[in-house]
């Protein structure tokens, strides 16, 4: 059992988490059951894409920079060994 408590999604936010990509494992599986045969449910999915469309056409995509990787795993050696030096 976690400790963590349990996130009960409603319809509006599992459809807008679904459109965003923030949905993982179970969650996925229950929106895209969902999407299969509840119509008012891929109306809230249809909904929050045109919502967020005008958002995203808006924003240009950036590539990370080449060392982003190397420089995030850096950091996590650094937190582990506490020293705060490589």
């Amino acid at each position: 059992m976690s400790d963590e408590p349990e996130i009960r999604r409603d319809d509006p936010m599992m459809a807008a988490e679904y459109v965003l990509g923030l949905l993982e494992g179970d969650d996925v599986n229950r929106a895209q059951e969902k999407l299969s045969h509840d119509e008012r449910f891929r109306w809230r999915k249809d909904w929050w894409n045109n919502w967020f469309a005008p958002w995203t056409d808006e924003i240009s995509p950036i590539e990370p920079p080449a060392d982003l990787w190397h420089r995030i795993e850096r950091e996590i050696r650094k937190d582990r060994s506490g020293s705060g030096e490589e």
